[in-house]
């Protein structure tokens, strides 16, 4: 379901394209499709940024989940849009990077919509 989800995000969402092609090439490298066994140890990074060390040191204290804060699902002449700050997917590419070369198990999630902003249009099928 992840990989639909990015493969849905990248043909219907062209304004940000190269930016989520990137979100793709790094979720596809090594997708887990469950989060991390035993307690979840979650952490967000702030509106659409990406701090490396202080990210790396989090993981390397037992967070397992990196949340990469937020974009919004939203509907332009009756299509879904993806709007908002998305991080420098170049930094979070090296996060990435660093967290698997010291075999550090993470999953990597975007989170969408709330927080003081819209919350993602429900009428959109899961196939749109």
């Amino acid at each position: 379901q992840v990989a639909s989800v990015f493969k849905w995000i990248v043909s219907k969402a062209m304004p940000v394209l190269s930016l989520l092609g990137t979100c793709f090439i790094l979720a596809a490298s090594a997708v887990h499709h469950s989060l991390p066994d035993g307690p979840i140890i979650a952490a967000w990074q702030d509106w659409g940024r990406c701090n490396e060390s202080q990210t790396l040191l989090a993981v390397e204290r037992g967070v397992n989940v990196i949340f990469w804060f937020a974009s919004n699902l939203v509907k332009v002449d009756g299509k879904p849009q993806i709007t908002g700050p998305l991080p420098d997917l170049d930094c979070v590419a090296r996060v990435r990077k660093s967290i698997e070369a010291k075999e550090l198990d993470t999953r990597h999630l975007l989170t969408i919509g709330g927080w003081n902003a819209p919350h993602p249009d429900t009428s959109f099928t899961g196939e749109e």
